[in-house]
């Protein structure tokens, strides 16, 4: 493939090109040397006076996760308490055969000191575990099912790095804070199967690139996020990107 752009400023790191001659993924030539080259482009990018620079790389990203947000019940963007029960109570019954309701993106400024009551999702669903990550993923919110599931009560110890949010009375509210307490509801949700998390992958990955972001690093890798992207990488599986 054999690509020329033109007719702006390809910016290199090191210097400014107005042209830039790329070849099966390799930059061959810059500027006249690349307007100077033979004819015979599969494609020809006019910049139109705009800028080329190169892609962006992130050391910090979770495609992964991310991604899950675009395959699962998202309730970025709702803005109300009662758009979020209405979210998670049409899921529910939509899909009866699940039997955990899990939804990402909840916006915790929405509620109350950011603390949301299991008996608001109560009102919602009452029959399955309720379990909403927030928007940066630090918190959970569940019902009173979910607290159940988990065996979280006021006897519970507190977890080492983490909060459950509490009554007077020490029982929780049904808001977990960080890692191992979420991780206290977190262990017994449904393990998704490998195409929805490829799925979830792709669509992480798709993102990124729409951005103009090339290379990351997933900061938050286990034996099974391993697998997905393993996955991702074995013959005769669609590319990512």
């Amino acid at each position: 493939m054999k690509r020329l752009v033109r007719n702006g400023t390809v910016i290199t790191g090191t210097m400014r090109a107005s042209a830039m001659a790329v070849e099966d993924g390799t930059v061959v030539a810059l500027g006249d040397d690349a307007l100077d080259r033979a004819s015979g482009w599969d494609e020809v990018i006019d910049l139109q006076g705009g800028v080329a620079i190169p892609g962006f790389r992130d050391g910090h990203a979770h495609p992964l996760s991310g991604g899950m947000d675009a395959v699962m019940l998202s309730l970025g963007g709702l803005r109300s308490i009662e758009e979020i029960q209405s979210a998670v109570r049409g899921w529910a019954g939509e899909h009866p055969e699940q039997t955990w309701i899990e939804a990402r993106g909840y916006d915790p400024s929405l509620l109350p000191q950011g603390v949301g009551d299991a008996s608001v999702l109560d009102a919602a669903v009452l029959d399955r575990p309720v379990a909403l990550h927030s928007s940066d993923h630090h918190m959970m919110w569940v019902n009173s099912a979910a607290l159940r599931a988990a065996g979280i009560t006021a006897a519970t110890p507190e977890p080492e790095l983490g909060t459950i949010v509490r009554h007077g009375d020490g029982s929780p509210v049904g808001t977990l804070l960080e890692w191992d307490a979420v991780a206290l509801v977190g262990r017994h949700l449904p393990v998704l199967d490998l195409e929805t998390r490829l799925a979830g992958l792709r669509a992480g990955m798709a993102a990124l690139a729409s951005h103009g972001i090339v290379w990351v690093q997933d900061a938050s890798v286990d034996a099974d996020t391993l697998s997905v992207y393993l996955a991702a990488l074995a013959p005769g599986c669609s590319r990512v990107v």
